[in-house]
């Protein structure tokens, strides 16, 4: 005869009362596991949370830094513009024109490195810009005077050579009020007299 476990009220009462089981006697048979506690559920769902905006920052952190950097860029560009369409007295397009015509010259004016460091100087957009005209980089700085300089930008801008002249001025006060003084006289310092005329201000 087996043995015998224990009574069926005592089974009943552990069933009821959530006691420790022998095998499977008086254990539920539900499946279900116990629940985890809800306080460490609750750490862990935020540890995992924490993690998952961690790794979204991450990947959104280069997208964020481009565009300040763009909105940066195109802030000192407007203002570069602004300044050079004051001093000049013409409208944005022109203004644009005149400083892509009048730059690209002067920096093939200057030797290679002396451009380089006037560029580091003048806002990214200006740099931009400069690209897209032909400066001979590398190469001998162009030896042209003054007469020759503002015959090329009046042929440029499709204007007279006092015109020329009158944008060229604007655009190297521009330029130098958005540069070191320093800078500004290592230009000069490359310029024959007659264009150190047009790049240092008028008194």
């Amino acid at each position: 005869m087996p043995p015998v476990l224990g009574s069926l009220p005592a089974l009943a009462s552990r069933r009821a009362g959530g006691g420790r089981c022998l095998g499977n006697v008086g254990c539920p048979r539900s499946g279900k596991r116990p629940k985890p506690d809800t306080g460490e559920a609750t750490v862990m769902a935020n540890i995992r949370e924490e993690q998952g905006e961690a790794a979204e920052g991450r990947s959104a952190t280069p997208s964020l830094k481009e565009q300040r950097s763009e909105s940066h860029a195109a802030q000192t560009y407007m203002a570069f513009l602004k300044d050079l369409e004051a001093n000049a007295g013409v409208v944005r397009g022109l203004a644009e024109k005149a400083a892509q015509s009048v730059l690209c010259l002067l920096e093939q004016r200057l030797m290679d490195t002396e451009a380089k460091h006037l560029e580091a100087q003048l806002p990214r957009k200006v740099r931009d810009m400069l690209k897209r005209c032909p400066r001979h980089e590398g190469k001998v700085a162009r030896k042209y005077k003054l007469e020759q300089f503002l015959a090329m930008v009046a042929e440029e801008l499709d204007t007279t050579p006092n015109e020329a002249e009158r944008l060229a001025r604007a655009v190297f006060v521009t330029v130098r009020n958005h540069i070191s003084e320093g800078e500004a006289d290592d230009v000069m310092g490359q310029l024959p007299a007659d264009l150190r005329s047009l790049w240092v201000p008028e008194a």
